[in-house]
């Protein structure tokens, strides 16, 4: 990823300093250890039965259900990309459910272009993730 542009996704998402422990610095978090490949520490941040569900972007959509199967399909949709450059458009966050705009583009591994738009929504429990839904369009050049 260009780092450059992850710090600045990441720092869009950075919550209040009074808010060390809300879902956005939670959120925050989970962007983070994406980012930075840490997918065990990922999974501490899900809740056991969390609920994952991405529509509209071709080889990274599906349905997975639990810790392990989310953290394993992060893990497996991070490594079929390259060269990516995340644009947060906006977030809006209601009590424990936040709604992230973003755009994205990068690369394949295997070197085809690609520009997402979609919106990933996260659901809270007990300061854990319990869902995401990611919906949106994938494009490839």
């Amino acid at each position: 990823m260009d780092k450059s542009l992850t710090a600045n996704f990441l720092s869009q998402v950075q919550p209040a300093p009074e808010a060390v422990e809300g879902p956005g610095a939670r959120l925050h978090g989970l962007y983070a250890d994406t980012i930075e490949h840490n997918f065990d520490s990922l999974a501490t941040r899900l809740a056991p039965d969390v609920e994952m569900e991405i529509a509209g972007f071709g080889p990274f959509d599906g349905r997975w259900s639990g810790r392990e199967d989310v953290r394993n399909a992060v893990r497996r949709n991070m490594e079929l990309v390259d060269e990516q450059r995340p644009e947060m458009r906006r977030m809006i966050q209601h009590g424990d459910d936040i709604v992230v705009e973003l755009a994205e583009s990068g690369k394949f591994r295997n070197g085809q272009a690609y520009e997402a738009r979609g919106v990933q929504w996260f659901t809270f429990r007990n300061g854990e993730v319990a869902r995401i839904y990611q919906v949106g369009r994938l494009e490839q050049a």
